[in-house]
């Protein structure tokens, strides 16, 4: 726990992301079936990646959990 604390502290220092947006993408992308989930530093960086680029958390969790539902039914 105190590893996931310390790589929200290290992601959001680091770049314009911040903490709660990225914990909040992390456990919409947490709810997934297991077969899609992503390791939880995964979903940490790509959390923090979609936050700098503008997008919302609620948004960037919708989008990216119907992508990945999407790529799978392909």
């Amino acid at each position: 726990m105190n590893q996931i604390g310390s790589a929200l502290n290290e992601l959001g220092a680091a770049g314009a992301a911040s903490e709660e947006n990225i914990s909040d993408f992390a456990l919409r992308v947490g709810a997934l079936p297991n077969a899609l989930k992503h390791t939880i530093g995964e979903a940490l960086a790509l959390g923090a990646a979609f936050e700098e680029s503008g997008i919302e958390a609620e948004r960037e969790g919708t989008a990216y959990a119907s992508l990945i539902y999407t790529d799978e039914q392909v």
